[in-house]
């Protein structure tokens, strides 16, 4: 077996379609069935039922389809470690975060592991929560901090790290500004603008009935290209908007801005980290010790 063959092969499995998976790799569609020909020819194994509409693997084709991310994941991590290795560093650590900041700890125990283990290069990728578990699922990156609920995956750990209060922002000239807690009906008779739910479905379901509990919001408004300095100045402009807003921003106190917290039962986010056994790197079962050791001082 060659790598590029395994790279093709994957692609193919998880599109569940030649064609989808030759422009994806940005191949010929009849160049693409011939390796994926070739390579069963070399193992004297069927690994896909082909139809019409779509193809599926077989149980061959499952049990190498688990092997071959592995095996793709460390020949990436071998090309990405070499150069570390030359200059001086122990290995590769790849740490995935949210982009929407709701991990505050994230930051401070990445900086503590660093700390303590210089030799090691620890690279941060920055991604939605279905992007992150998705960047785990391909071996992308060792460990990742998300937010949940999520989908459930099969063999995925999660250690929690902590709770984050989702809060409301709107401008301070707002009608509701002057309170201190905001009610849900309140929420309700006011536009809301919201994160787009495509950016991650199961998440923002549970934010939105956290906050508006089971009502749908009459007057909900999705910023799917909204980048939160963008959503934040809309908000801060506005007399008539109530968005979503979050501890960390209200620590930054923008001119014009004000957050404000939510009736009981407070709606929160919970996050933690999350890995599966079968990693790249062999120093993920360190940085999960260190984030234990951190927690246990926490909580002393």
């Amino acid at each position: 077996m060659e790598l590029r063959q395994l790279r093709y092969f994957l692609a193919v499995a998880e599109e569940k379609h030649f064609g989808h998976a030759a422009e994806r790799l940005k191949i010929a569609q009849s160049g693409l069935s011939q390796q994926i020909k070739t390579l069963e020819r070399s193992l004297g194994i069927q690994l896909f039922v082909r139809d019409r509409r779509r193809v599926e693997l077989t149980a061959a084709g499952e049990y190498l389809f688990e092997e071959a991310r592995s095996l793709l994941a460390h020949a990436r991590r071998v090309e990405e470690t070499l150069p570390l290795v030359d200059r001086g560093k122990g290995g590769l650590l790849k740490v995935a975060t949210g982009s929407a900041g709701l991990h505050p700890l994230a930051g401070d125990l990445i900086d503590r592991f660093r700390e303590r283990f210089p030799e090691v290069e620890l690279r941060v990728v920055p991604g939605s929560g279905p992007q992150n578990l998705e960047a785990l699922q391909r071996r992308d990156v060792d460990l990742a901090f998300v937010s949940f609920p999520f989908e459930p995956l099969e063999g995925l750990s999660l250690l929690p790290t902590g709770t984050l209060e989702i809060m409301v922002a709107l401008s301070e000239r707002h009608r509701l500004a002057s309170k201190e807690r905001i009610s849900r009906r309140e929420l309700l008779a006011e536009p809301f603008l919201t994160l787009s739910r495509t950016s991650d479905p199961t998440l923002m379901d549970h934010i939105h009935r956290s906050l508006f509990g089971d009502r749908e919001h009459p007057s909900l408004i999705e910023a799917p290209d909204v980048n939160e300095v963008t959503r934040l100045a809309r908000l801060t402009r506005s007399e008539e908007l109530v968005g979503l807003g979050l501890p960390a921003e209200a620590e930054l106190r923008i001119p014009g801005l004000a957050h404000r917290r939510v009736e009981d039962p407070v709606p929160v986010v919970e996050y933690g980290l999350a890995w599966f056994e079968e990693h790249a790197s062999p120093f993920a079962a360190t940085f999960i010790d260190s984030v234990r050791d951190d927690l246990r001082v926490g909580q002393a």
